[in-house]
């Protein structure tokens, strides 16, 4: 039994890692497109910043997501990669709870460019998207926490 669980675990980190490689990557190609779907995000539902801020903050994503993508797979690691991750797919998933329940009151962003242009996405599929990997990642989260305690270790 716990075979078989070590092995979903394994299936879900590199399900996981493959995504995040994907939307890093696609976002490398849609570099100008994702820089102005932040800032329609910014502007929509936190607050506006200069127009330089949304290139750093699209940087920063990219780099972001192509990291937790490689690092999700480094087994020393792995434990803050997937806090790291559980973070940045719950602020994605309020930001996309916001743009899919709220756009007649503040407005809408009409794809989340989650993939770039590589899959469309509307605000519907993309808050499915949000909530579907974010309770993935929570699994996961809920795993490795749970088998990092000091009383669960071998030999403690």
């Amino acid at each position: 039994m716990k075979l078989i669980h070590q092995t979903i675990i394994n299936i879900l980190k590199l399900s996981l890692s493959i995504i995040f490689l994907t939307a890093g990557v696609s976002k490398i190609f849609y570099y100008r497109g994702f820089t102005q779907e932040i800032a329609q995000y910014f502007e929509l539902y936190l607050f506006s910043l200069p127009a330089v801020s949304y290139r750093y903050i699209a940087v920063f994503l990219i780099i972001t997501e192509i990291a937790i993508g490689f690092c999700l797979q480094i087994k020393k690691i792995v434990l803050p990669t997937i806090i790291l991750m559980f973070l940045l797919l719950s602020a994605f998933w309020y930001l996309n709870m916001l743009n899919y329940f709220f756009p007649s009151i503040i407005g809408s962003v009409e794809s989340c460019g989650c993939f770039g242009e590589l899959i469309q996405f509307t605000p519907a599929g993309s808050f499915y998207k949000s909530m579907t990997i974010w309770t993935l990642s929570l699994y996961l989260l809920i795993y490795m926490i749970m088998i990092n305690r000091p009383h669960c270790k071998k030999g403690a």
